[in-house]
């Protein structure tokens, strides 16, 4: 199992740390640091690392601080992937959490201040071998079933849902981003987010994860994220 750890660079002792305690459990870890050398295709480098990974911790960075950029790109990059995303935020300091992209939040955020470093190592492996596992199962089941969930499955409470609301309920089963949901919907980015609003509205749903939970018969691929923030962005 190989993991991609993604820091600014005023983080790396706390990286460092956390990466260690990481491979004592017998986990492989990657970071940029493994391509910085001259000639080396950084996007090539990053694409590879990310494919080879089964998901991304991303250290959330100080606002401003060096490769704070560099470190929410890396995260954003492998949610396109379909990657799965924990986020570590190393300090109490607040501006850390508001920092934090919805779209990027991934499975769940641990605060590395208040928990021991070999304890945040071992939760931080746990819930991304445990989402792989259940990204794999998922994959296996849309290849079994041509990828289609029916929207006639859904349950007849769901009946005052239009047809666009349906489609957008079968992504966030599926983990998709506002952004790739309109894409998907061939719609802009203000209307995709119309859509996951009258979604949250209609269900009396705060979260994706409530979403998928009021939907539970809706499908079984359940990995939509518990991702905070403003209602109908994430």
């Amino acid at each position: 199992m190989k993991v991609f750890l993604s820091f600014s660079q005023s983080d790396r002792p706390f990286a460092e740390l956390l990466g260690s305690n990481i491979r004592a459990l017998g986990t492989e870890v990657v970071s940029e640091d493994a391509w910085l050398e001259p000639g080396v295709n950084l996007d090539e480098a990053l694409r590879s690392a990310l494919e080879t990974s089964v998901g991304v911790v991303l250290v959330v960075p100080k606002p401003g601080s060096p490769k704070a950029n560099n470190a929410f790109f890396e995260a954003g990059a492998a949610r396109a992937l379909g990657k799965p995303v924990v986020a570590v935020i190393p300090s109490p300091d607040p501006s850390r959490a508001r920092e934090l992209p919805p779209d990027v939040f991934g499975l769940a955020a641990f605060d590395g201040s208040r928990i021991a470093p070999k304890s945040l190592a071992n939760s931080v492996v746990t819930t991304l071998k445990a989402a792989h596992s259940r990204l794999e199962r998922s994959r296996r089941s849309r290849v079994d079933t041509g990828d289609a969930i029916p929207l006639e499955d859904v349950p007849d409470r769901h009946s005052p849902l239009t047809d666009r609301e349906l489609a957008v309920i079968r992504a966030i089963h599926l983990g998709k981003s506002t952004k790739l949901i309109a894409h998907e919907l061939d719609v802009g980015l203000a209307l995709a987010t119309t859509y996951v609003r009258n979604v949250f509205d209609k269900l009396g749903a705060k979260t994706r994860a409530e979403v998928v939970i009021k939907t539970g018969g809706f499908s079984n691929t359940q990995t939509a994220r518990a991702e905070p923030g403003e209602k109908g962005q994430n």
